[in-house]
């Protein structure tokens, strides 16, 4: 969905949420420059998943792909690999 501006959100408030309903997100723009986005709740979550995992699988192949069960008990007890 392109940019929208901090006026235009307002007045069209109840447009942009059935967009964000519908799966998009909304970026939202005060004098051009982005500044916040309107998303579905459950898109945040899975994207802090996809993100996590990531970073998972990241530290695993700078490790020599120490087991995955190993590595979450060090992030668990605050150690650093």
């Amino acid at each position: 969905m392109r940019t929208v501006g901090s006026h235009e959100a307002k007045t069209h408030l109840p447009r942009l949420i059935d967009c964000v309903a519908g799966g998009k997100s909304a970026p939202t723009a005060r004098r051009g420059q982005p500044v916040a986005r309107l998303a579905p709740i459950e898109d945040d979550a899975k994207r802090r998943c996809r993100q996590a995992a990531r970073r998972i699988g990241e530290r695993r192949q700078r490790l020599g792909g120490v087991p995955v069960a190993e590595l979450m008990d060090s992030i668990r007890e605050g150690r650093r690999h």
